[in-house]
């Protein structure tokens, strides 16, 4: 179980790399389209809580399972039991930490907009029917004229 100090210090990241390093990497146009921002959100996080990572046992895993739910979370870090006899890194789970879901679109059609409304009522389902009691990040880019 990992310490609300610890769980305070992981927020504060995500934040700053959704405020700093994700704007900056849009602005220098290294973002093309969802998994674009997905790969650099990985990339930020892995390299800002790599000390965090290795203390308390924890991975960010991309498109992580929650089988109770049928989906797949953009982004989840999740604390593993590195002692755990099981065969599949998938049973070495613990506890998930924090589940980030990232939208990036453009366009003004109605369909772009519910396609990217649709995540929450997926976080929802996380906290409400999946009683997966941990962070919760909803993130998005949508480009369109005004």
């Amino acid at each position: 179980m990992i310490s609300p100090k610890i769980i305070k210090e992981i927020d504060a990241i995500i934040k700053e790399t959704w405020l700093k390093n994700i704007q900056k990497d849009y602005s220098n146009l290294y973002l093309l389209k969802e998994d674009g921002l997905k790969c650099s959100f990985y990339y930020h996080l892995r390299r800002k809580l790599a000390k965090l990572l290795k203390e308390y046992n924890l991975r960010i895993y991309p498109e992580f399972y929650f089988a109770q739910l049928g989906y797949y979370a953009d982004i989840a870090i999740v604390q593993i039991d590195l002692e755990s006899e099981q065969n599949h890194l998938k049973n070495m789970v613990t506890d998930v930490i924090a589940v980030i879901e990232l939208k990036y679109a453009g366009g003004n059609s109605k369909a772009t907009e519910e396609w990217i409304k649709s995540d929450i009522p997926k976080i929802k389902n996380y906290i409400q029917d999946g009683k997966v009691t941990c962070q919760f990040y909803a993130a998005f880019v949508y480009e369109t004229e005004c």
